[in-house]
């Protein structure tokens, strides 16, 4: 876990606050005019939240929790996250330059989910990174979203996947 700095600290505690005034207004919109402000109200909700989220991250450090992909040994992957047609699967770079591909195990029982990685030659781990955080959404659906925001930089591995047993 990284310390947060005071500047970090002070800014996070600026966030929250704008995301308490945020939902004040949001309040103050549905008191003043029900639902007839509802598009204030929504875009009031949205930002408090996305403060929210920029200040849980300044609050850690500035950094945040991300899964990566290991290998059998225990060493992280160059491998991205991707939404493919099929589901979300990870995206490898292998040492020619190409692109494997791995689908992890959907299945409920966490020890299968790993035996089943495991035979495709893959471990799903965690790490800590730095981060940033914005709205995404089509509109309607909007949500704050975290991103790493290195570049391949030092990270910390929080767990590799590997069963401890």
């Amino acid at each position: 876990m990284t310390t947060a700095t005071p500047v970090q600290l002070a800014r996070a505690a600026e966030l929250r606050a704008e995301a308490t005034a945020a939902r004040r207004r949001s309040a103050a919109s549905f008191d003043s005019c029900d639902t007839d402000g509802f598009l204030s109200q929504w875009a009031a909700d949205s930002m408090a939240r996305l403060y929210d989220v920029q200040a849980e991250i300044l609050e850690n450090g500035g950094v945040a929790e991300f899964p990566a992909l290991f290998d059998l040994d225990g060493t992280m992957l160059d491998a991205r996250e991707v939404q493919t047609r099929y589901g979300w699967a990870w995206a490898i770079t292998t040492a020619d330059g190409g692109t494997a591909w791995f689908s992890p195990s959907c299945a409920q029982d966490p020890a299968r989910k790993i035996a089943t990685d495991r035979r495709k030659g893959y471990f799903v781990g965690r790490i800590s990174a730095p981060a940033w955080a914005t709205n995404s959404g089509n509109g309607v659906n909007m949500a704050p979203v975290v991103f790493r925001s290195d570049r391949d930089g030092e990270v910390l591995v929080l767990d590799n996947g590997q069963p401890t047993a």
